[in-house]
């Protein structure tokens, strides 16, 4: 908010400038030793760095994942969490994408001694490393949760270059939850803050018939689906303070031949 009202963006009020932000928060503070006492300012200057970033950087510029920004401190039930990020383009031309803090009370993994995610049947290539779906697997793994530990959330923005109304955004994040489903389990749960923002540029005209829509929305799942794991796969201890689970490649990587350096 900071950033933008220096920048003279947002509501008029008199002589001031008021940001509209929309907001959500993982929790994140017992990961790393002196994570609460910093937080004030360490966590101020990350939000304005991310700001600063997303208003400056060419729309090409890659996005860096895994244990970056919001998921530096993130968990999951048995594994370091991340952030991740998935785009693809839908028959229509336009574009979608989706960016996930993965901060869950629940388990990406498809069974709790196996590398395969949840996630594994909508991987594209290798991008978290290539192991698939689990043979044999329902799609539904054994519960397992980070029980005692404060609240948890899995945070999301799909992102589209699709020309929407109020309303048909509000569609697009339902339809994507559905992602959230197919990639942790167990999701909304008491415990939990799950959340998923749509914003769209609307530089893209859309075609009005339902159908398409819909095409986007599938599309959202999918990216939100992708996101998730490659946020978990590629996150890295953020510190030598970091007192979490281990991450994925900790666990998996060299015994199942997974190249690290896979994005």
């Amino acid at each position: 908010m900071a950033l933008l009202a220096g920048r003279g963006v947002g509501l008029e009020v008199g002589t001031a400038r008021v940001p509209i932000v929309p907001q959500a928060i993982t929790f994140d503070l017992n990961a790393s030793d002196g994570a609460a006492e910093r937080a004030g300012s360490f966590y101020w200057d990350l939000g304005w760095r991310a700001a600063a970033m997303a208003v400056s950087s060419h729309p090409s510029t890659p996005v860096e994942i895994g244990s970056v920004g919001g998921g530096m401190g993130a968990t999951t039930a048995d594994l370091k969490g991340g952030l991740g990020t998935a785009s693809m383009t839908v028959a229509g031309g336009e574009t979608v994408a989706a960016l996930a803090v993965v901060n869950a009370i629940g388990s990406v993994l498809a069974a709790a001694d196996d590398p395969n995610f949840l996630a594994g049947g909508v991987e594209r290539g290798a991008e978290f490393g290539g192991l698939g779906a689990l043979a044999g697997s329902t799609g539904v793994a054994p519960l397992r949760t980070k029980l005692g530990a404060p609240p948890s959330t899995t945070i999301a923005c799909i992102a589209t270059d699709a020309t929407l109304t109020k309303s048909e955004a509000k569609r697009l994040a339902i339809m994507a939850s559905a992602g959230l489903a197919r990639a942790v389990n167990p999701v909304f749960a008491p415990m939990d803050g799950d959340t998923i923002f749509t914003v769209a540029t609307c530089r893209a005209e859309r075609d009005d018939a339902p159908s398409a829509l819909m095409s986007l929305g599938a599309a959202a799942a999918d990216c939100l689906t992708r996101a998730i794991a490659r946020g978990v796969f590629a996150a890295g201890r953020p510190s030598e303070t970091y007192r979490g689970p281990p991450t994925w490649q900790e666990r998996f990587a060299d015994s199942n031949g997974v190249d690290r350096e896979t994005p």
